[in-house]
């Protein structure tokens, strides 16, 4: 070992390493400023306000969405409606009648109001006369009817007519000849 003589440093130089310098990508977190007291209780942070803007903004869009297949729906019905008013104007029950052998009988006229060439199925029911039981049905096809022409078709049943019945037009469908 050796000895220390006059002017000998007993000290031991040690090297210290230099400080590490933060990232260059500026990832790293800031301190809230001012810092919170200590103890002080935090408030809650605002959590997925950007979800719900996004769930809003969707919900509203669908239910826009759904507004407008309503309104386009019902556009489409009154359009349908104001049809099936028009083609059962062309068809008028002229008459609901026994036959001479006791059979139930009704004329319907038909008359085309259309600017076309049309085909018509007209579906005449007849019931009891208070209306409570269907006795009978039958269809009557016409086809070819110009427009502004008429026509009388007779819809005749085989069953025994009762001592009164009524008959009606329940459903009348034109359909174009010309396409």
């Amino acid at each position: 070992m050796a000895t220390q003589g006059p002017g000998d440093d007993p000290t031991v130089e040690l090297t210290v390493p230099a400080p590490a310098s933060p990232p260059s990508d500026d990832t790293m977190p800031y301190a809230p400023y001012p810092p919170p007291a200590l103890g002080a209780p935090q408030p809650p942070q605002p959590r997925g306000r950007g979800c719900l803007v996004a769930l809003a903004i969707a919900a509203g869009l669908a239910l826009m969405l759904v507004l407008v297949a309503a309104a386009l729906l019902a556009r489409a019905s009154d359009s349908a409606d104001r049809e099936r008013r028009r083609e059962a104007a062309d068809v008028e029950l002229t008459d609901c009648v026994p036959t001479g052998a006791g059979f139930m009988a009704s004329t319907v006229t038909i008359t085309n109001h259309s600017s076309k060439r049309s085909n018509y199925v007209v579906d005449v029911v007849f019931e009891s006369a208070d209306g409570s039981r269907q006795l009978a049905a039958r269809t009557i096809v016409v086809n070819d009817l110009e427009p502004s022409q008429a026509t009388q078709q007779e819809a005749g049943t085989l069953t025994p007519a009762p001592a009164s019945f009524d008959c009606r037009i329940s459903q009348v469908q034109r359909f174009s000849d010309e396409g």
